[in-house]
């Protein structure tokens, strides 16, 4: 619970936006608490003002890895960015073995 605390605090001061991404299940979708969850995505370190910048991260359950689920949320977190915060110039970085990551690269430029 204190992590979600945490989260929560960086998320009311506007330095953090995170999202759970959840499969949808048969029963009805994820819209309606159905689904598991299977990756996050988070906007963390975020600085408003002229230096608008903001990390990235994400995970998927290495189940899905190569379905375009990290791609995806990605191309979402990137363009709510943009929408949101402003179009600012970005950059991008992979740590790590994460041959998808790569693409991660491709909505930086």
């Amino acid at each position: 619970m204190d992590i979600i605390r945490a989260i929560r605090a960086q998320y009311q001061l506007g330095t953090e936006l995170p999202w759970v991404l959840v499969e949808e299940d048969n029963d009805g979708g994820a819209e309606h608490g159905g689904g598991r969850i299977v990756g996050t995505i988070t906007l963390t370190g975020i600085v408003h003002g002229p230096f608008l910048s903001a990390n990235l991260g994400h995970w998927v359950d290495r189940e899905l890895n190569g379905r375009g689920i990290g791609s995806a949320a990605v191309r979402f977190a990137v363009g709510y960015a943009q929408q949101e915060l402003g179009p600012q110039p970005r950059e991008a970085g992979v740590r790590g073995l994460n041959r998808y990551g790569v693409v991660a690269r491709q909505f930086a430029c």
